[in-house]
């Protein structure tokens, strides 16, 4: 597959196609750049929709590995659980991406707030900073001459996926930029779904729900009902439930 010819939607079908977990002898066509992005820290949803997120400016990192080759490479930006930023995120994920033509993105929330882990007290770092932070990165990638920004996909795990999944909304859209960037495909994995838009405005981008059957820490129940609510907003949303399956 040449990186002319990717849709971006065939994202989704290659994060869940292939294994997560790599032999850590794989190398990279090319190393990793660490990048600044300019974001911010609101406290709450209605902070970003206000606008008053702009009042707390912050650089944070994110680690920007492109593809062999040259040309304007469709991307993905990928944000983190709990757990924050992990080696085996590169080594897998980014790895069989950049393989297939695809730029990445992989966003660290927590360094320049001085937080190691949200796993203990999600409020260390307040969820709606990631979706900002997700935004950061998609401005940033903007910006780089070597990005298609047009084709530029979302994908979060757990808390990260909370961040995928509130992208789509076409308010966050709107507070988060001064120009009509979205992403182009959403892809949140085994996402936290207790805090959701009662009345969704989703973008015309397609996203698809990744939730294990097991999962008592981020029910996949309570996604369930929610994508029912994008699908009666209009959203192109599908899902899949894996049986059996536990929180990551």
């Amino acid at each position: 597959m040449t990186h002319q010819k990717f849709s971006i939607q065939s994202v989704l079908m290659l994060i869940i196609t292939f294994p997560f977990f790599l032999s850590p002898s794989l190398t990279w066509g090319q190393t990793p750049e660490k990048i600044v992005l300019k974001s911010h820290t609101p406290q709450d949803y209605s902070d970003i929709m206000s606008w008053r997120y702009r009042q707390s400016p912050i650089d944070i990192q994110g680690f920007l590995a492109l593809p062999v080759g040259q040309g304007k490479f469709p991307a993905v930006v990928i944000i983190p659980g709990s757990g924050g930023y992990q080696q085996w995120m590169q080594d897998s994920i980014a790895k069989r991406l950049n393989d297939a033509g695809i730029a990445t993105l992989i966003v660290d929330s927590f360094t320049s707030r001085g937080v190691n882990q949200t796993a203990t007290n999600q409020g260390t770092v307040p969820m709606a900073a990631s979706v900002i932070d997700g935004f950061a990165a998609l401005r940033a990638l903007s910006e780089r001459p070597e990005i298609d920004a047009s084709r530029v996909g979302i994908i979060g795990f757990s808390r990260g996926a909370v961040a995928a999944m509130f992208a789509q909304d076409r308010r966050l859209v709107e507070a988060a930029s001064t120009t009509p960037l979205q992403f182009a495909a959403h892809l949140p994995i085994y996402p936290g779904c207790a805090t959701t838009f009662d009345k969704p405005m989703p973008t015309t981008s397609p996203s698809l729900f990744l939730m294990g059957e097991k999962d008592d820490y981020t029910p996949a129940s309570q996604c369930v009902s929610y994508i029912d609510r994008l699908k009666n907003a209009g959203a192109q949303v599908s899902s899949k439930v894996y049986k059996n399956a536990h929180h990551g």
